[in-house]
């Protein structure tokens, strides 16, 4: 299930840290002029921005990663799962006791079972070759 933020378009949700960052930042900046009434040099004024800076970006980078292994986990997980899927389709589609082939909308043969091959006497590879919107037997016969 995907959070309200992950539905936004990339460039948005890129804004959208951008904006929420400055604005951290911003608010980092005031506050600290405020605690220390601006007793800080600048010099030490910049250090401590820079320590601020460096320890939000960890804890940010710190987050995407371990999102990003949560993602590379659900992802091989769901093509395992996929993966499962297909192996039981093609196991039944394989043994069934019926011929079957099967055809993309642009007319190739994606699927020939052994029994299809049985019944017209052509190997797998032969079928898997064919086209049936250039195959001119199909054409004569109207079956398109």
């Amino acid at each position: 299930m995907k959070t309200p933020f992950a539905r936004l378009a990339p460039w948005f949700q890129t804004l959208a840290v951008f904006v929420g960052t400055a604005l951290l930042m911003a608010s980092y900046e005031a506050s600290k002029e405020w605690i220390t009434s601006g007793s800080l040099t600048r010099w030490q004024s910049h250090g401590v921005t820079i320590t601020v800076a460096a320890t939000f970006a960890m804890v940010v980078s710190l987050y995407v990663l371990r999102w990003s292994r949560r993602v590379d986990a659900r992802l091989r997980q769901d093509a395992e799962t996929l993966q499962s899927a297909q192996s039981f389709n093609d196991a039944i589609l394989m043994t069934a006791p019926i011929a079957m082939l099967a055809y993309r909308h642009d007319g190739q043969c994606v699927l020939a079972n052994p029994v299809a091959c049985e019944l017209v006497g052509y190997p797998r590879e032969t079928l898997l070759a064919q086209n049936c919107l250039t195959n001119p037997s199909w054409q004569s016969s109207g079956l398109k």
